[in-house]
């Protein structure tokens, strides 16, 4: 009712016409009603159940609202809570008696999803890399993010450069990705063993350092992005389980970041500017280069 005396166009469906039409509303010129099947869900936000309003409605369009000026969102009618209670009710009972849903809370979905791969083997360090190279792109495992991926690489080179022997099993760690776009070409094309040897240590140092992948490093006066190095790094370790390291590597270009579910994610990122709070002009740009850089962490949900 509200929204057609606002001038709205409404459109209601509903099993039952014949029921439709004993609405005090039916008749309003504004209303549109069609016959449907409908499966009709309580959800929404816990707020919206009690008050018409959010309470972060004195920042709307970005304003800085003082505390005397604030004003507590209007509330619903408490009968509407007995509705409300009745609704959830039974949708609930709806859930528990299909078999094909697990009923669970975000507590006990991060215990159930929490868990990651504690350690990673050389096997597995091979397969990324030779499918790395294959492909031509940063890709996820079912345990490995690239950014994983990357550090577990630099540190099996770093470490075979002091022991002569790749490690058959490392601890994982997991850092973020760079927190700089890296270029995708590199400055050179060919780059000599020892520098890479170099570039691995250098690389596990920003990573202890700062927790990120760096988003160059530099083998001389030549910079190379985060990408060609992962490119880099996998041919070099590739080499080394084979007992075949070559005197020189050849540099290639490659994505500054991986690609997987990049369209999805970044429009989701951009749909938040349209949060009431945000002011119309909000630059979004650095958010979402931040957002596709850390497309290097991106890996699948691992169930206990």
């Amino acid at each position: 009712p509200r929204l057609l005396s606002s001038g709205h166009r409404v459109r209601v469906l509903g099993r039952s016409l014949s029921k439709l039409q004993f609405r005090p509303w039916a008749a309003h010129p504004l209303l549109d009603m069609e016959q449907a099947d409908v499966l009709a869900l309580f959800a929404g936000h816990p707020t919206k159940i009690r008050a018409e309003e959010f309470w972060d409605l004195n920042f709307y369009g970005g304003a800085n609202t003082a505390p005397d000026e604030w004003r507590t969102p209007r509330l619903r009618p408490r009968e509407t809570m007995v509705t409300a209670r009745k609704n959830f009710r039974r949708m609930m009972r709806w859930l528990k008696s299909r078999d094909d849903i697990e009923i669970t809370t975000y507590r006990e979905l991060m215990d159930v999803f929490g868990a990651q791969k504690e350690t990673m083997t050389r096997e597995e360090l091979r397969a990324i890399a030779a499918a790395a190279l294959d492909a031509k792109a940063l890709a996820p495992t079912a345990d490995f993010s690239p950014a994983e991926a990357f550090s577990g690489l630099a540190r099996s080179i770093e470490g075979f450069r002091r022991t002569r022997e790749l490690p058959k099993e490392m601890k994982t760690l997991r850092p973020v990705g760079p927190v700089e776009t890296p270029p995708e070409l590199p400055g050179a094309t060919r780059v000599e063993l020892v520098s890479v040897y170099a570039l691995a240590l250098a690389a596990n140092e920003h990573i202890d350092r700062t927790g990120a992948l760096p988003a160059t490093l530099e083998a001389g006066s030549v910079r190379i992005g985060t990408g060609s190095l992962f490119a880099l790094f996998s041919a070099v370790y590739l080499d080394l389980t084979a007992n075949r390291p070559r005197p020189e590597y050849e540099l290639v270009g490659f994505e500054p970041f991986p690609r997987t579910n990049e369209s999805d994610i970044v429009e989701a990122v951009e749909g938040y500017k349209t949060w009431p709070v945000h002011r119309a002009d909000l630059d979004m740009s650095r958010i979402v280069e931040l957002t596709r850089l850390q497309l290097w962490t991106l890996k699948p949900a691992r169930r206990r």
